[in-house]
């Protein structure tokens, strides 16, 4: 669902992560359907390499970061068998500094012989990832076209956070738009987590 035509910078980044992940990325389909393992490990093997071909510093992805908008072997003729969204920490203006890192999100699908693809059109930088935080840490849930997520965002008032040490947990639901975009649609202050 490419609505715009992409920057020339994202074409040749997307091109050369799916030249990467092309042949790393491949399940096993001579022995029928991958396990959910598999297609963990592909999902994030695909992110993986997308994110090192874009971004100066990232978070390796974790199954924690991976939600099933379309789980595998449930797509509708001629689409996907299956697509994934992966909210990943990253910087990919490389500004320098730990500052720069924010939130982005990347989509993954997987077509015939199972090649699980990042689609750099519905990623991000292509496509907006409006965070309401500076990091998210936890996928709390997910439907075919939101995401809910935790993490951390500045106060607000006078106790201004230092730009390390958002002290806020939020938690909040994304909604995709029919262009890609992901805003947040829901927010709310939660307990921070006990240490």
């Amino acid at each position: 669902m490419r609505l715009r035509s992409p920057s020339r910078r994202g074409v040749q980044a997307g091109a050369l992560a799916l030249l990467v992940i092309l042949p790393a990325a491949r399940a096993q389909a001579a022995e029928g359907d991958p396990t959910l393992v598999e297609i963990t490990q592909a999902v994030a093997q695909a992110v993986d390499h997308y994110t090192a071909a874009i971004a100066c510093t990232h978070s390796p992805v974790q199954p924690k970061d991976i939600a099933a908008l379309v789980p595998y072997g449930h797509g509708d003729q001629g689409e996907p068998d299956g697509v994934w969204a992966v909210a990943w920490m990253g910087e990919i203006a490389c500004l320098g500094g730990s500052s720069g890192s924010e939130p982005q999100i990347a989509v993954v699908s997987v077509h015939h012989g199972n090649y699980f693809l990042v689609d750099p059109g519905l990623s991000s930088p292509q496509v907006r990832f409006e965070a309401p935080v500076k990091y998210v840490d936890r996928l709390v849930g997910n439907t075919g076209d939101t995401l809910v997520l935790e993490g951390m965002a500045y106060a607000d008032g006078e106790a201004v956070d230092a730009m390390c040490c958002p002290s806020v947990r939020k938690r909040f639901t994304m909604k995709q738009d029919d262009k890609g975009n992901w805003k947040s649609v829901r927010e709310r202050v939660v307990p921070n987590k006990k240490k």
